[in-house]
């Protein structure tokens, strides 16, 4: 087994040769090299150059083939196909959405901290500060001083 088949089995799951994704998907080999070559598939190619699909591209087969019962315009189907590769999986988003919260809990933190400077600042040096802050960072500084005493609270 090429190293490529072993880090794709540990990485995303099951890996297939073009053979066994025909049988899978209930098709022929000609079938799914002909949607390879459209680039409806797109799988990856080991060193001695064999084609390895995933279950994205079986989930894709099968997808095709619904398509195709219901005689949607191949146009209509890579359109399709094109947005499910694009289209973000939960996986993806809980990490965004992880990342998202540590870079809000990080700039929390900076914010308490720029807050303290600001109060210790006299009342009219606050107001030159404030005044520098731009829209955006006032509409930041804003919000972020809304979710601080309901945190605080919160604990």
């Amino acid at each position: 087994m090429t190293s490529l088949v072993a880090e794709r089995r540990e990485s995303d799951g099951a890996v297939y040769r073009i053979g066994e994704l025909a049988v899978l998907a209930n098709i022929s080999k000609r079938t799914v090299d002909y949607y390879t070559n459209l680039g409806l598939l797109q799988p990856k190619r080991s060193s001695s150059n064999y084609r390895y699909y995933d279950e994205c591209d079986l989930e894709i087969l099968q997808m095709i083939e619904q398509c195709k019962l219901l005689h949607m315009p191949l146009c209509e189907i890579k359109e399709l196909v094109r947005n499910k590769r694009e289209a973000p999986n939960a996986e993806q988003l809980f990490a965004l959405t992880k990342d998202v919260n540590q870079r809000m809990q990080q700039l929390e933190q900076e914010m308490s901290l720029l807050i303290s400077q600001i109060n210790s600042l006299s009342e009219e040096e606050q107001h030159e500060v404030r005044q520098k802050l731009s829209v955006q960072g006032t509409t930041l500084l804003h919000s972020l001083l809304l979710l601080l005493p309901y945190k605080q609270e919160k604990n």
